[in-house]
Protein backbone atom coordinates (compact mmCIF):
# COMPACT_ATOMS: atom_id res chain seq x y z
CA UNK A 1 0.00 0.00 0.00
CA UNK A 2 1.43 3.05 -0.91
CA UNK A 3 0.96 6.60 0.64
CA UNK A 4 0.19 9.54 -1.41
CA UNK A 5 3.19 12.06 -1.65
CA UNK A 6 3.20 15.58 -1.12
CA UNK A 7 2.60 17.74 -3.25
CA UNK A 8 5.79 19.15 -4.64
CA UNK A 9 6.57 22.72 -3.93
CA UNK A 10 9.00 24.42 -6.15
CA UNK A 11 12.07 24.91 -3.90
CA UNK A 12 11.69 20.90 -3.23
CA UNK A 13 13.81 19.99 -6.75
CA UNK A 14 16.44 22.53 -5.79
CA UNK A 15 20.07 20.94 -4.76
CA UNK A 16 23.25 22.11 -4.56
CA UNK A 17 25.79 20.02 -7.02
CA UNK A 18 29.39 20.88 -5.60
CA UNK A 19 30.97 17.10 -6.60
CA UNK A 20 32.04 14.58 -4.42
CA UNK A 21 34.78 16.31 -2.46
CA UNK A 22 33.51 16.81 1.19
CA UNK A 23 36.39 19.80 1.74
CA UNK A 24 34.61 22.00 -1.27
CA UNK A 25 31.20 21.09 -0.04
CA UNK A 26 31.93 22.55 3.37
CA UNK A 27 34.08 25.65 1.70
CA UNK A 28 30.51 26.26 0.29
CA UNK A 29 28.46 25.91 3.18
CA UNK A 30 30.56 28.67 5.10
CA UNK A 31 30.84 31.32 2.14
CA UNK A 32 26.82 30.26 1.72
CA UNK A 33 25.95 30.76 5.35
CA UNK A 34 28.00 33.87 5.18
CA UNK A 35 26.12 34.95 2.19
CA UNK A 36 22.75 34.64 4.00
CA UNK A 37 23.54 35.71 7.42
CA UNK A 38 24.94 38.71 5.53
CA UNK A 39 21.66 39.96 3.32
CA UNK A 40 19.24 38.84 6.30
CA UNK A 41 21.12 41.09 8.53
CA UNK A 42 21.30 44.37 6.16
CA UNK A 43 17.48 43.38 5.34
CA UNK A 44 16.75 44.34 9.01
CA UNK A 45 16.96 47.92 8.19
CA UNK A 46 16.35 47.65 4.26
CA UNK A 47 13.75 45.41 2.23
CA UNK A 48 14.90 42.49 1.30
CA UNK A 49 14.49 43.07 -2.61
CA UNK A 50 16.91 46.52 -2.80
CA UNK A 51 19.71 44.11 -0.27
CA UNK A 52 19.55 41.41 -2.66
CA UNK A 53 19.22 44.12 -6.04
CA UNK A 54 22.45 45.95 -4.22
CA UNK A 55 24.86 43.26 -4.27
CA UNK A 56 24.23 40.62 -7.16
CA UNK A 57 27.06 38.36 -6.22
CA UNK A 58 26.28 37.34 -2.76
CA UNK A 59 22.72 37.45 -4.32
CA UNK A 60 24.14 34.73 -6.84
CA UNK A 61 24.95 32.83 -3.71
CA UNK A 62 21.79 32.60 -2.75
CA UNK A 63 20.84 31.79 -6.16
CA UNK A 64 22.90 28.62 -6.10
CA UNK A 65 21.62 27.37 -3.08
CA UNK A 66 18.00 27.21 -4.35
CA UNK A 67 17.23 30.49 -1.52
CA UNK A 68 16.49 33.18 -4.32
CA UNK A 69 15.14 33.26 -7.78
CA UNK A 70 15.43 35.57 -10.38
CA UNK A 71 12.11 36.04 -12.20
CA UNK A 72 10.54 38.51 -14.86
CA UNK A 73 8.78 40.56 -11.77
CA UNK A 74 12.37 40.49 -9.73
CA UNK A 75 12.83 37.94 -6.68
CA UNK A 76 10.92 34.98 -5.61
CA UNK A 77 12.97 34.06 -2.21
CA UNK A 78 12.58 31.22 -0.23
CA UNK A 79 10.15 30.47 2.61
CA UNK A 80 12.72 30.47 5.09
CA UNK A 81 13.47 33.66 4.50
CA UNK A 82 10.62 35.48 5.37
CA UNK A 83 10.37 36.02 8.80
CA UNK A 84 7.75 36.72 10.89
CA UNK A 85 8.68 40.08 12.30
CA UNK A 86 11.23 42.00 13.25
CA UNK A 87 12.38 41.22 16.84
CA UNK A 88 12.18 37.44 15.46
CA UNK A 89 14.30 37.74 12.30
CA UNK A 90 16.60 40.11 14.52
CA UNK A 91 17.57 37.25 16.89
CA UNK A 92 17.52 34.71 14.19
CA UNK A 93 20.24 36.76 12.48
CA UNK A 94 21.89 37.28 15.71
CA UNK A 95 22.22 33.79 16.42
CA UNK A 96 23.63 32.57 13.08
CA UNK A 97 26.15 35.14 13.16
CA UNK A 98 27.02 34.10 16.39
CA UNK A 99 27.16 30.16 15.87
CA UNK A 100 30.21 31.53 12.89
CA UNK A 101 31.61 33.53 15.25
CA UNK A 102 32.15 30.68 17.62
CA UNK A 103 32.97 28.55 14.97
CA UNK A 104 35.83 30.83 13.68
CA UNK A 105 37.09 30.98 17.04
CA UNK A 106 37.12 27.49 17.48
CA UNK A 107 38.84 27.00 14.51
CA UNK A 108 41.38 29.69 15.54
CA UNK A 109 41.83 28.27 18.61
CA UNK A 110 42.72 25.06 17.51
CA UNK A 111 45.95 27.04 15.54
CA UNK A 112 46.57 29.04 18.04
CA UNK A 113 47.41 26.50 20.32
CA UNK A 114 44.61 28.29 23.05
CA UNK A 115 43.06 25.73 25.41
CA UNK A 116 39.78 24.73 24.13
CA UNK A 117 36.63 25.23 26.58
CA UNK A 118 33.51 26.51 27.14
CA UNK A 119 32.46 30.18 27.20
CA UNK A 120 35.71 31.34 29.08
CA UNK A 121 38.13 30.14 25.65
CA UNK A 122 36.25 32.23 23.10
CA UNK A 123 37.24 35.64 22.02
CA UNK A 124 35.36 38.97 23.39
CA UNK A 125 33.38 39.51 20.38
CA UNK A 126 32.11 36.04 19.98
CA UNK A 127 31.21 36.51 23.58
CA UNK A 128 29.21 39.95 22.48
CA UNK A 129 28.08 38.45 19.36
CA UNK A 130 26.30 35.63 21.53
CA UNK A 131 25.02 38.06 23.84
CA UNK A 132 23.01 40.24 21.13
CA UNK A 133 21.73 36.92 20.13
CA UNK A 134 20.39 36.54 23.41
CA UNK A 135 19.35 39.97 23.92
CA UNK A 136 17.17 39.61 20.68
CA UNK A 137 15.88 36.08 22.03
CA UNK A 138 15.15 38.25 25.53
CA UNK A 139 12.67 40.84 23.06
CA UNK A 140 10.95 38.29 21.24
CA UNK A 141 10.04 36.07 24.63
CA UNK A 142 9.43 39.30 26.35
CA UNK A 143 6.64 40.56 23.28
CA UNK A 144 5.51 37.01 22.06
CA UNK A 145 5.91 34.45 24.58
CA UNK A 146 5.26 36.15 28.14
CA UNK A 147 1.94 38.00 26.58
CA UNK A 148 0.60 34.17 26.14
CA UNK A 149 1.60 32.87 29.26
CA UNK A 150 -1.62 33.16 31.73
CA UNK A 151 -0.97 35.10 34.69
CA UNK A 152 2.61 35.78 33.42
CA UNK A 153 2.35 39.65 32.81
CA UNK A 154 0.44 39.95 35.70
CA UNK A 155 2.71 38.37 38.60
CA UNK A 156 5.66 40.05 36.34
CA UNK A 157 3.87 43.67 37.32
CA UNK A 158 3.95 42.70 41.04
CA UNK A 159 5.55 44.47 43.62
CA UNK A 160 9.16 42.13 44.18
CA UNK A 161 8.54 40.09 41.63
CA UNK A 162 11.99 39.07 39.51
CA UNK A 163 13.28 36.98 36.73
CA UNK A 164 15.90 34.47 36.98
CA UNK A 165 18.18 33.66 34.12
CA UNK A 166 20.89 30.75 35.31
CA UNK A 167 24.18 31.25 33.49
CA UNK A 168 23.94 34.54 32.20
CA UNK A 169 26.59 34.30 29.86
CA UNK A 170 27.09 38.51 29.36
CA UNK A 171 23.38 39.05 30.96
CA UNK A 172 21.80 40.53 28.00
CA UNK A 173 18.77 37.76 27.92
CA UNK A 174 18.19 38.73 31.54
CA UNK A 175 18.51 42.88 30.88
CA UNK A 176 16.55 42.81 27.37
CA UNK A 177 13.56 40.72 29.80
CA UNK A 178 14.20 42.91 32.40
CA UNK A 179 13.62 45.92 30.47
CA UNK A 180 10.29 45.10 29.23
CA UNK A 181 8.99 43.81 32.35
CA UNK A 182 6.41 46.43 33.69
CA UNK A 183 8.86 46.90 37.17
CA UNK A 184 12.10 47.15 36.84
CA UNK A 185 12.96 47.89 40.47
Amino acid sequence: MSTPSEPASPWTSLTLSLGETPVAVLEAAVWAMAALVSTQRQALSAPLVDVLARDPQRTAVLESLGLVRRGPDGFAVHPSLDQADAATARSAVEAKLSSLQQAVSAAVSDVAGTPQGGWEAQSDEVLLSQGQASAATGRVLAAKILPRLAGCAERLAAEGSRILDVGTGVGALALALARASPRRG
